[in-house]
Formats: C-alpha cells, sequence, structure tokens
C-alpha cells in the first residue's frame, strides 16, 4: 500500500473519530416530546454506533431497534401504553412508537418478546421514560 493511500486512511479514521466523539448525551438520548418520525429517526441513526437511550425506573435502557405505528399517542409523551411480543409500545408527541430491540442496563440486549420473559409487564406499563 502506498504511502499516499495509508495518509488518506490515516485522515479519514481521525475525521470519524472526531465525529464519534462529538455526540453529546442530549444528542443521543430520546425525546418521547418529538415527533415518532424524528425518535424513529434518531433510533436509526444512532443504532449501531453511540446508540440512542433513554431512562426507566432510573436504569438506563438503549433502543436499538423501533417501528412507526400509525396509532396515535393517549397520553403524555414517553408513557408506555402496552407491552406485547411485538414491543413496546410509548407514546410520543403525536404517534406511539414501537421499540422491538433493547438493553436495560444489566442486562444482555435482546428482542422485546425476550425481554418480557423476564419482567412483569404491570411494572412498566404506564410508567415514564424520563
Amino acid at each position: 500500500m502506498s504511502r499516499k493511500i495509508k495518509n488518506i486512511i490515516m485522515i479519514a479514521i481521525i475525521i470519524l473519530m472526531g465525529a464519534l466523539i462529538s455526540f453529546t448525551i442530549r444528542d443521543i438520548k430520546i425525546n418521547f416530546n418529538d415527533t415518532c418520525d424524528n425518535v424513529h429517526n434518531k433510533i436509526r441513526g444512532l443504532s449501531s454506533n453511540p446508540g440512542s437511550f433513554t431512562i426507566i425506573n432510573g436504569k438506563r435502557m438503549k433502543v436499538y431497534l423501533s417501528e412507526r405505528t400509525n396509532i396515535l399517542s393517549k397520553n403524555e409523551p414517553g408513557v408506555i401504553e402496552d407491552i406485547t411480543k411485538d414491543g413496546i409500545f410509548v407514546n410520543t408527541n403525536d404517534y406511539l412508537i414501537k421499540l422491538k430491540d433493547i438493553k436495560l442496563e444489566g442486562k444482555k440486549r435482546c428482542l422485546v418478546h425476550e425481554f418480557i420473559n423476564g419482567i412483569r409487564k404491570e411494572d412498566y406499563i404506564g410508567e415514564r421514560f424520563e
């Protein structure tokens, strides 16, 4: 590999590292007061690295995959409306969003149908993400 190509690769790596470092907590924390589309796009855009997150019951929950719904929100943004094997349905500013692939602090990353096997849904439904 030529020296010129090595230098170009090194510059690209430095630029990418700078882009990763420039994320702040505010940039990656999910704001359910936003529209369903914006929440979904944030989760999708940050899914691999650094990952978007929210807080529930004092624990950080990373969210890797979501799905927009056409179900109108009924509660305040951030309130968990329902939990099924298909996902965690959360109110946003306009429609419910379905969280499908998550990692709760201290647990392994999993799909929601695996997550609900180890919890009591009643402990989460009606709770609000911070």
